[in-house]
């Protein structure tokens, strides 16, 4: 084999890995959340709180030096009792909030399940089935910031998967 296509093939081959390596830093940024959270725990909502019949609520710290204005999360609700899906036909839950967290702010928030919980609400089994849910797969999936910019875990990377009472 000439020197020249050696040279040219081990340039070739360089130029590939470099931009392979560029690419899966640009794909899979696995550095820290701009976030801390504390466990997800869904609860029956009382007088104050921002949803009308229950919520998963959890405490959210705004490590970032950027002011938050909306949080996407995803989650699984399952029932305790039967490890099935709690809602019919509901197995992943996306859910907005729109949300003013400034830079290393801590705050409480309720992501309410109330266009879900309606289902379960006419009697009062049904209520008791609303105390026994719990939570899996927990992650924020967006974050909108004041400036323009957002951050995403479009896989779940950062997911709280502990099946927790909720």
């Amino acid at each position: 084999m000439p020197k020249q296509f050696r040279w040219l093939l081990l340039f070739f081959e360089i130029a590939i890995a470099v931009l392979f390596a560029g690419c899966l830093t640009q794909l899979w940024d696995v550095g820290a959340p701009p976030y801390a959270i504390t466990n997800p725990v869904y609860r029956i909502s009382g007088p104050d709180d921002a949803c009308s019949l229950g919520g998963v609520f959890f405490d959210f710290y705004n490590k970032s030096e950027k002011e938050v204005i909306f949080i996407q999360t995803c989650m699984n609700v399952f029932d305790k009792k039967t490890k099935q899906e709690a809602f019919a036909g509901a197995v992943g839950l996306v859910c907005d909030s729109n949300c003013i967290i400034r830079q290393q702010e801590k705050k409480n928030l309720c992501i309410p399940l109330d266009d879900y919980l309606w289902q379960l609400q006419p009697s009062s089994q049904s209520s008791s089935q609303a105390s026994s849910l719990c939570v899996d797969n927990f992650f924020i999936s967006k974050i909108e910031y004041s400036d323009g910019s957002c951050w995403q875990d479009k896989f779940g990377i950062y997911s709280n998967s502990s099946l927790e009472d909720a």
